[in-house]
């Protein structure tokens, strides 16, 4: 564990810490996504997934298309696409017809990935499955505290790559304040795919100048030394 303050830190040293379990562990709302994959052209025993987003993901799933399937399969994920893969954890699925209903394997805990795009290899020598199989993932969403300004109804603009951060240290309010759900309504597209880019830095021109006169420096001194150099004798009479 790690303790971080916010702000400065206080004068006291703090030696040790008392713990407590909880009473009952209760799982967070989890928020859940699946997707289709695409069969490599070059390796059949290879899928690879887009999750058009970069959520927070935890835990992951192969949902295999045919009943009565098991398979040993490697799941790796990267962030662009041109970037290299990254193994993330290797696994047995299955999908089971009972009687009563079909079985499948839990979802696998994994290390918090915010990749996008998402490779599933099926390792072993069994026969691949016939049509493209489905990746399962799941995400504890994120909260955001608003305090709101003004008249309803409220707009939460989100995407902008130019906008600032407005983040406030809320633990100051008080304990007894409430918060109340907020309902979202459509969504609209109000800015365009454009403002998503960022803008491009600013041309350091300080930097610019200070490494011209740097060079120009330095292209001064090579130049007295190469006369030195040249002609020592008529720099001594000199």
């Amino acid at each position: 564990m790690r303790l971080s303050w916010l702000g400065l830190a206080p004068s006291f040293e703090i030696t040790n810490i008392l713990a407590e379990p909880a009473a009952s562990l209760t799982e967070p709302d989890r928020t859940s996504l699946e997707v289709s994959g695409v069969a490599d052209p070059k390796d059949p025993r290879e899928y690879t997934f887009d999750l058009s987003a970069h959520p927070p993901v935890s835990r992951v799933n192969v949902l295999l298309p045919a009943p009565n399937s098991v398979m040993d399969v490697e799941l790796s994920s990267r962030s662009t696409p041109d970037a290299p893969w990254r193994s993330i954890i290797r696994s047995g699925v299955y999908r089971l017809k009972t009687p009563d209903a079909e079985r499948q394997n839990a979802s696998l805990e994994v290390i918090l990935d915010t990749d996008r795009y998402w490779r599933v290899r099926i390792l072993g020598a069994g026969n691949p499955p016939q049509s493209p199989a489905r990746l399962h993932v799941e995400w504890i969403p994120n909260e955001v505290t608003l305090l709101a300004q003004g008249r309803a109804p409220f707009l939460l603009a989100y995407g902008d790559a130019a906008a600032d951060r407005a983040e406030a240290d809320m633990s100051r309010l008080p304990d007894s304040l409430q918060t109340a759900p907020a309902t979202l309504g459509p969504a609209q597209v109000t800015g365009g795919a454009t403002r998503l880019i960022a803008k491009a830095p600013p041309f350091p021109r300080m930097r610019a100048a200070l490494g011209s006169v740097l060079l120009l420096a330095v292209a001064v001194l090579a130049w007295m030394a190469y006369r030195v150099a040249r002609d020592p004798k008529d720099n001594l009479q000199t």
